[in-house]
């Protein structure tokens, strides 16, 4: 649920046997707008081994992930750590027969089982990481859809290690790519009060202050440059979000085709991103936020990407939320 422009190149051998082997290096980079957060890029190697039903596959990956903090970039986030390197192995599982009620007339319900298991270790991440997601699509009168969807998950620190980088944290992810309904993406969740910024108010601090970019080996280099005056931000986005440790959510969404490939949606979502790995109950309610959203989307051919926009409200909401009526978004395939 944040910006993401990524590039991978992946290398297939011809399989053998009952698994197939690949290998991917890539990069990427997160948060370009920089509206919830720094802008984060990261390059990657992904070893894999899937199985040709496609329902199993295991990972071994290592990555360098960087975090580049702005002018007015929380402690908060300066405090998780600016680059961090992650080696992890990982095992995923999947069974999505959804697309059966696209090509099969006959075919009135299909299901997506899906879960992740991921230890990391080695290197500047130790944390085991567990998601549960769960989807039953219902074919509907008129050719309709009604999808329900919840998901789980945790992530949680081990030998001593106490904080996790921003990139090992959970941020909501909503129906149709368009994040919880009503609410700005990354509007939700723990926070920190961004430096020299407030609603309404500018900044009053020193002239000069410390800033961080690139150098030629892309690695993060400290220089000082002339201090920035903050204009109002309204509505929340004088907080950086900092991403939850546990994650649960559930999404329904009705779907209903127009002409030229168009289709009417309606979704309603709720969830709770929490500090801790294992919420209280107390936490979990604390944390709840809802919202819902009607719109027009358009399917972009085989992609499995969506543009769409629509007009979303927060059901369930505290002051310091970042919200957002109209909403307009382009999601990628994952």
């Amino acid at each position: 649920s944040k910006e993401l422009v990524e590039a991978r190149f992946s290398l297939t051998p011809p399989a053998e046997r009952s698994w197939q082997p690949q290998a991917q290096v890539g990069i990427s980079a997160a948060n370009i707008l920089e509206a919830g957060g720094p802008l984060q890029r990261s390059m990657f190697m992904v070893l894999s081994a899937g199985s040709l039903s496609g329902r199993h596959l295991l990972q071994l990956m290592g990555s360098d992930r960087q975090t580049i903090p702005s002018t007015f970039t929380s402690q908060e986030i300066v405090g998780l750590g600016l680059q961090s390197y992650k080696t992890s192995l990982a095992y995923k599982y999947e069974d999505d027969n959804r697309a059966l009620l696209d090509f099969c007339p006959t075919q009135n319900s299909a299901t997506l089982k899906a879960a992740r298991f991921e230890v990391s270790g080695f290197t500047d991440v130790t944390a085991f990481r567990a998601e549960l997601l769960g989807s039953y699509a219902q074919r509907l009168p008129g050719n309709g859809r009604l999808d329900v969807t919840a998901r789980v998950g945790s992530v949680m620190p081990f030998l001593g290690q106490t904080t996790l980088p921003l990139q090992d944290r959970f941020f909501f992810a909503g129906p149709l790519g368009v994040g919880m309904p009503g609410f700005l993406r990354q509007g939700l969740g723990p926070s920190a009060p961004r430096q020299g910024m407030s609603n309404g108010a500018s900044s009053k601090e020193p002239e000069k202050e410390t800033a961080y970019k690139f150098d030629k080996e892309w690695q993060t280099e400290q220089t000082e440059q002339e201090k920035k005056v903050a204009a109002p931000i309204p509505d929340g986005g004088a907080v950086d979000r900092l991403g939850g440790q546990a994650l649960m959510s559930a999404t329904a969404t009705f779907q209903f085709p127009l002409s030229h490939g168009f289709q009417a949606f309606a979704s309603v979502a709720g969830g709770s991103l929490t500090k801790s790995p294992i919420p209280s109950l107390e936490e979990t309610a604390t944390c709840f936020r809802a919202g819902a959203i009607g719109g027009i989307a358009y399917p972009l051919g085989s992609t499995g990407a969506t543009l769409g926009f629509g007009y979303s409200h927060a059901l369930v909401s505290r002051p310091s939320d970042a919200k957002s009526r109209w909403q307009f978004w382009l999601h990628l395939a994952s």
